[in-house]
């Protein structure tokens, strides 16, 4: 039986699905990861720990029998977005991971705010408004205050990215990721606000090439095989950020789509085309699939406790009561597979769309688009 490996890449834990021919989940590992947080707004990973931790849940899927009498078609990755993982040509961190939740930067995004319409011009730019968490404001902190760094590095990454290299030796940023604050989401290219008015595009040689997310970024290498036993030249898929795997794992790809997670971070999504605007904290993200954006309405989730959102998903589901869209609640306590599937399986989804011939890539999006949890009405 063919299998297929999801990875993701959490805030607090690492998780591994895997997946057989039919895409359902047959088994799962997770570790847990330490991030460090301090009273100055630090919220930093230790990368080598971050690491030994993903080389431990892959050796529990190795051992699993299903799979050493199987084949491991591909492997595909999601993870935390925004943050800064610099390492140098081979590999090595230079310095923490930098995590989206870090606020250290605060002081800088006050002063480019105040510059006349510069969070416009940015806004209309990247699809995001200027936030501590932007990578872009990272890297003009880390500019500032912290240079050195930058000269040791060789690479900037994501953190799904830099795992993938560590796996692969092939570098590579991805799409999804790199257009949270880093790229002219109309034409794909590097942000010229970021680049220019930030003074950011001297760092541009930091930037490996981007890919999409189901574009081949290399195979199992083998050293990393050794340390796993996972089946060396495994191909493994560039993956995406994980609000876009959650959007694609979920079934959320239809323009007016909206979806929820709640994980470390929580959001709501909404699948548009465009830069359609709903509130004033409204970001936008490449969606997984071409020709879609989007839509993060950031601070409108997070108002409400997972309690409510339980409850208010037992109150709509049992009438089957109509709602002017087709509102997709992704509640981890009460999924019929393990809480990290959702992100895992989108990615495993990516890491074969590529190899997989025309009948096979019908069937494997049927499989993958489940009901939404609350039916589209009029509207």
């Amino acid at each position: 039986m063919d299998f297929y490996l999801g990875i993701d890449i959490g805030t607090s834990r690492v998780k591994a699905v895997l997946f057989d021919q039919h895409f359902t989940a047959r088994a799962s590992a997770a570790e847990n990861t330490s991030p460090r947080l301090s009273a100055n707004g630090y919220a930093e990973q230790d990368m080598t720990q971050l690491w030994h931790s993903v080389l431990a849940i892959l050796r529990q899927i190795a051992r699993l029998p299903a799979l050493q009498e199987g084949r491991l078609r591909a492997i595909g990755l999601a993870g935390q977005g925004e943050g800064g993982w610099l390492s140098d040509a081979q590999g090595e961190p230079v310095g923490p991971g930098i995590l989206w939740s870090d606020t250290r930067s605060h002081e800088l995004m006050s002063e480019l705010l105040r510059r006349p319409g510069f969070d416009r011009r940015y806004f209309a730019d990247t699809g995001t408004h200027l936030q501590p968490c932007n990578t872009s404001l990272q890297l003009y902190w880390l500019k500032q205050y912290q240079p050195e760094r930058l000269a040791a590095a060789r690479y900037l990454f994501f953190a799904k990215d830099w795992i993938r290299f560590r796996l692969t030796g092939v570098a590579a940023l991805e799409l999804t990721d790199a257009s949270s604050s880093l790229l002219n989401q109309q034409s794909g290219s590097w942000s010229s606000v970021v680049m220019n008015e930030m003074g950011l595009d001297e760092l541009l040689p930091l930037f490996p090439p981007l890919l999409a997310p189901d574009a081949p970024a290399g195979t199992l290498s083998d050293a990393v095989a050794a340390l796993t036993g996972l089946p060396a030249a495994t191909p493994v898929a560039a993956g995406a950020l994980d609000v876009c795997s959650a959007a694609l794992g979920c079934g959320a790809v239809n323009e007016g789509d909206i979806y929820t997670i709640l994980g470390t971070t929580c959001c709501t999504g909404i699948v548009c085309r465009g830069p359609q605007t709903v509130n004033e904290a409204t970001r936008f993200v490449t969606h997984t699939e071409a020709g879609h954006d989007l839509l993060r309405v950031a601070g409108q989730i997070e108002q409400l406790a997972n309690s409510r959102i339980a409850d208010l998903s037992h109150r709509l589901q049992p009438r089957g009561e109509r709602h002017p869209q087709a509102l997709r609640l992704l509640v981890r306590r009460q999924m019929n597979q393990p809480a990290v599937a959702c992100y895992a399986k989108a990615a495993a989804v990516a890491a074969v769309m590529k190899t997989l011939d025309a009948s096979d890539r019908t069937r494997l999006q049927k499989t993958n688009h489940p009901r939404p949890v609350v039916r589209r009405g009029p509207g």
